[in-house]
Formats: C-alpha cells, sequence, structure tokens
C-alpha cells in the first residue's frame, strides 16, 4: 500500500467544518477491496465526523468532513491506524502445517 500525500484540510466557507481526503494505491483491484471492507464499520460512526469511502480500480479513498479540526485529526489517525493493520495482515504469510 502506498499512501498519498495529497490529504489536505479545509474549513467551509463558515469557517466551523473541515474536511480532508486521502488516497492509498494497493497492489491490486482486490486488495483494495477487501481494505474498504474492513474499514466500512468506521464510516458508521457519525458524533463529529463523517466519512465515505471508494475504489477506483487499486485505490482506497478515503474522505472525511468534521466539525473541528481536532475531531478531523482524530478521525485521520483512527483510519491511518486502521490502515496500518490492514498493510500488516496484508503483507503477512499464513502458514497452515
Amino acid at each position: 500500500m502506498t499512501k498519498n500525500p495529497l490529504s489536505e484540510a479545509k474549513p467551509d466557507s463558515k469557517g466551523l467544518a473541515c474536511s480532508a481526503s486521502m488516497a492509498f494505491s494497493f497492489p491490486s483491484q482486490k486488495a483494495a477491496n477487501d481494505a474498504k471492507g474492513a474499514l466500512l464499520q468506521e464510516t458508521e460512526y457519525k458524533k463529529r465526523s463523517a466519512s465515505t469511502i471508494k475504489c477506483t480500480g487499486s485505490t482506497l479513498t478515503v474522505a472525511i468532513e468534521a466539525d473541528d479540526i481536532v475531531s478531523l485529526r482524530a478521525t485521520i489517525n483512527s483510519y491511518l491506524r486502521l490502515l496500518s493493520i490492514v498493510e500488516g495482515i496484508e503483507t503477512k504469510e499464513i502458514n497452515l502445517e
């Protein structure tokens, strides 16, 4: 998985909300879809932020909108932590002997 440094945070027209978008490249479309499946539960939590996840080919995109910069940072960190776990599972060899 390759991280895209094109993440950005910006206030809305009222200066209250913040948003960010992160794109991650995976070795295959299946790997990206598997990661999306692992992250979908996170989109259900919508107290101070909301997020959407989509796959385009082997690229996974996470878009986040939050009430404030603290919520945005926490949500970004949560996705990065989960993706780190997904990457660790993806790269491990399973020995069934």
